[in-house]
């Protein structure tokens, strides 16, 4: 498959990335369908890490994977998300300190700035809670180069099977874990297990798998979009999504049906995901993901009984943009000029008796990022 650009999916990461920020604020003065709708964050994080491994296959499925790859891959998938999460983990400080609260367990800041926190039992949580996620990404971003060309080279029939068996671990058996008395029965186990990068690696080989069935059988038809977007939606609205404690994939295979009906969505919706306002955002669904509650604990604890006022439509929608807002302007003006600083490659002086070339040495492509991409 040619790593053509897919701007659909740049729209469901926006969605996707906003989802999150409504989830966490839950806003009671919405309607009760409404609140259903955003009551299921647990399968938004799927979703982002299913369409993590989607997006990674779909750009990589035609390259080789040897060691020199390998590790140029994982040095610009590092250089990605390791300038965001350095931001986010100093805006949570800043704004500890201004709450007058001190942070001294130098151990666990160790954990979240080398983005581990979420591969031990109990420190998932720790200081900038959505970077857990981050911490997943980081462990796929190794796993990844293993992976596909395994899958690669598999037959369509036991690709499908793996997949099959991926998903009913992830969703079926990591929940029943849980309730294993004596072992993983306690909370922080409980949080590891929804929390950890080993099952959740599952929901990204979903991903990967998925990618790949696509590009040997071809995309879906405009029409899937057209009618499954408008079903999921309606779903969601009659029904709350907090059904499980461990929501590990469980709704995978709706969040498989938005990715190949946004891969795909038809010729007016692919020219709004071409959009500069939504490249911009979609870019920025990192830096989305790693601020907004640190900007919700603010305007909770701060701004709102400092304007006597509490959640509604107009602190909302002022919410909403500060995030957005400052989530482009780091991304814009800190990560991506960072990213490709440490990813630009060196240009090679030519050697005497040949002729140098006319054209720049192309800069390191790096493939879109899924936020909370993922």
């Amino acid at each position: 498959m040619k790593a053509q650009q897919l701007p659909g999916l740049n729209l469901l990461r926006v969605f996707a990335s906003l989802y999150m920020v409504m989830y966490h604020v839950h806003p009671p003065f919405l309607p009760v369908p409404l609140q259903n709708f955003f009551s299921d964050g647990a399968s938004d994080t799927s979703l982002f890490f299913i369409l993590s491994g989607f997006l990674l296959a779909h750009l990589y499925a035609g390259k080789e994977m040897d060691g020199s790859g390998q590790r140029g891959f994982v040095w610009r998938r590092m250089a990605r998300i390791f300038p965001a999460n350095l931001l986010g983990l100093l805006f949570v400080l800043l704004a500890q300190a201004a709450f007058g609260n001190t942070f001294n367990d130098w151990g666990t800041l160790a954990q979240c700035l080398a983005l581990v926190q979420a591969w031990t039992v109990g420190s998932s949580y720790a200081l900038n809670v959505p970077a857990w996620s981050m911490s997943c990404l980081f462990f796929f971003y190794l796993l990844f180069p293993v992976v596909m060309p395994v899958l690669r080279k598999m037959t369509t029939g036991y690709l499908q099977i793996l997949l099959l068996i991926v998903w009913i671990s992830s969703a079926f058996v990591v929940p029943l874990l849980s309730r294993w008395p004596g072992v993983f029965g306690t909370e922080s186990w409980i949080q590891y297990l929804h929390n950890s990068p080993l099952p959740r690696s599952l929901e990204f080989v979903l991903g990967v798998g998925l990618a790949l069935l696509i590009a040997r059988k071809g995309m879906l038809s405009v029409w899937w979009f057209r009618l499954a977007v408008p079903a999921v939606f309606c779903a969601m609205l009659t029904a709350s999504g907090e059904t499980v404690r461990i929501d590990n994939g469980l709704l995978a295979p709706i969040s498989a049906v938005l990715i190949l009906a946004f891969a795909n969505p038809g010729p007016l919706v692919e020219r709004l995901g071409r959009s500069k306002a939504i490249e911009v955002l979609a870019s920025a669904s990192i830096c989305v993901f790693l601020l907004h509650m640190t900007w919700a604990q603010i305007f909770t604890a701060w701004a709102l009984p400092h304007w006597h006022t509490g959640w509604n439509i107009l602190t909302l929608g002022l919410y909403l943009a500060v995030v957005a807002g400052s989530a482009v302007m780091l991304d814009c003006w800190i990560c991506q000029p960072v990213s490709r600083l440490v990813t630009r490659r060196p240009v090679r002086r030519a050697s005497a008796g040949q002729p140098r070339s006319s054209s720049p040495q192309p800069s390191a492509v790096l493939p879109l990022a899924a936020g909370p991409s993922t």
